[in-house]
């Protein structure tokens, strides 16, 4: 009998995507992108989860979080949740590379449209250099018959259209490509790309009652230049 011990999960979801949200998407990224067609967090787009027509959207993205969740058997009853921030990111050909989310705790992808023609996985890297069952750095390397769940150092998830994705968010991914940043300025173009939304979330606890290593309520925090 074999037995599988601390696994990592990734849960997927998926939802149906209507032509009109897709609509929604493709305007929220024009006119949420910079000059050149271009719309990322770190240029400072990132906070599509707060835009009003992706109100239910974001609430089912947030029933895929609780699904997660439940899977590792938690209590959420004192757990309060925040997105902190949401983004787009628009691929054709390019890709992410390897990267986490490690300032955050949970992270999750939304995929509303996907073209046929540049669908890509979503591939998830086991953290460490070697595996647990490798006594040492690149044992596996030249002796594997094929690469398992059991015995991989990455592992690629296939991923469709409407497909909802959370995953801890310091587990690096990323998605094979060319890392180029790719300009989008109108319908026609964003119709013929991957469209990821990607988000972090931050867990805290709900009250001060007690101590259960989770972080204090936002509300308990005080900044410094308050002081």
């Amino acid at each position: 009998m074999k037995h599988l011990l601390f696994p990592t999960v990734i849960w997927q979801g998926n939802r149906n995507v209507t032509q009109q949200e897709k609509t929604d998407w493709f305007n929220a990224y024009l006119e949420n992108s910079n000059e050149d067609g271009i719309s990322m967090d770190f240029l400072g787009y990132q906070s599509f989860h707060k835009l009003p027509q992706f109100e239910n959207i974001f609430k089912d993205i947030i029933i895929n979080v609780n699904n997660y969740l439940d899977s590792l058997s938690i209590d959420k009853s004192n757990l309060q949740l925040y997105i902190t921030k949401s983004w787009v990111n628009v691929k054709t050909t390019s890709g992410n590379p390897e990267h986490d989310h490690c300032e955050n705790h949970i992270s999750f992808t939304y995929y509303p449209h996907i073209n046929e023609e540049y669908s890509n996985d979503l591939r998830f890297y086991r953290q460490g250099r070697s595996t647990p069952n490798e006594p040492y750095f690149g044992f596996l390397e030249d002796i594997i018959t094929e690469w398992t769940p059991d015995n991989c150092k990455s592992f690629a998830i296939p991923i469709s259209e409407g497909d909802i994705v959370v995953f801890p968010a310091n587990l690096s991914h990323s998605t094979e490509g060319e890392d180029y940043m790719e300009s989008f300025k109108t319908l026609c173009a964003l119709e013929k790309s991957r469209f990821c939304v990607g988000g972090d979330i931050l867990i805290t606890r709900k009250t001060t009652e007690k101590y259960d290593k989770l972080l204090p309520p936002m509300d308990n925090w005080l900044t410094f230049n308050s002081l």
